[in-house]
């Protein structure tokens, strides 16, 4: 078979797949909150009394591009399991090295951004051997590439969603090496929205 046509029924068998499993939608089709909202997931923990919400996971400028962003939220069902209740905006960004990424702009204004893992995917050395994050700096000069994921989020209220999802949101996320822009499309906030109210009170099944 030709690499050519090999190639696009790899990335065809892998769309199917990645829908299959409810889990991950092209950023193209984010503008659609039944879609994104089909795509999410709900779990309740008995142990926790909590009920973990999860949005469709979104490529960004679709699949070719590893970035990918989704909206994550504990709601408690006791008293005592609402004081750990909250949610984020959570973004994984991927790059062939570090950027240490740490600042989030909306029109000028930074934003305040947690930031939750940097992890080396993969590093190539000129041996042809790789490195995990572990060995970077055994590695040294013979490092030539990393293959690199900077876990990233900004916490956001209900007020937020809520405006977010008449808006979208344009933003920047900033670091030491580089930035990444991101414009979500306002379907994708009030598709949370709608989980969000689906889920309020009840555990989920």
């Amino acid at each position: 078979m030709p690499f050519r046509l090999f190639l696009t029924a790899l990335v065809a068998g892998c769309l199917a797949g990645c829908m299959a499993r409810g889990e991950y939608v092209a950023e193209r089709a984010a503008t659609d909150p039944a879609l994104v909202l089909k795509h999410s997931s709900v779990e309740f923990d008995a142990h926790q009394q909590t009920t973990h919400l999860k949005s469709a996971i979104i490529y960004s400028n679709g699949f070719g591009n590893y970035d990918r962003y989704f909206l994550r939220a504990d709601r408690g069902q006791t008293d005592a399991a609402a004081r750990r209740d909250y949610m984020q905006l959570y973004f994984i960004l991927w790059s062939d090295n570090w950027n240490y990424f740490d600042r989030a702009y909306v029109n000028g204004a930074e934003l305040p951004l947690q930031v939750l893992s940097r992890d080396a995917v993969s590093c190539t050395a000129r041996d042809g051997g790789k490195c995990t994050e572990a060995e970077i700096q055994a590695c040294g000069r013979n490092l030539i590439q990393c293959s690199v994921n900077e876990d990233v989020a900004l916490k956001l209220t209900e007020d937020d969603l809520a405006r977010l999802g008449g808006t979208g949101l344009s933003i920047q996320i900033a670091g030491r090496s580089g930035t990444k822009n991101f414009d979500i499309p306002a379907g994708f906030f009030e598709s949370f929205q709608m989980l969000l109210a689906q889920h309020r009170n009840t555990p989920a099944n």
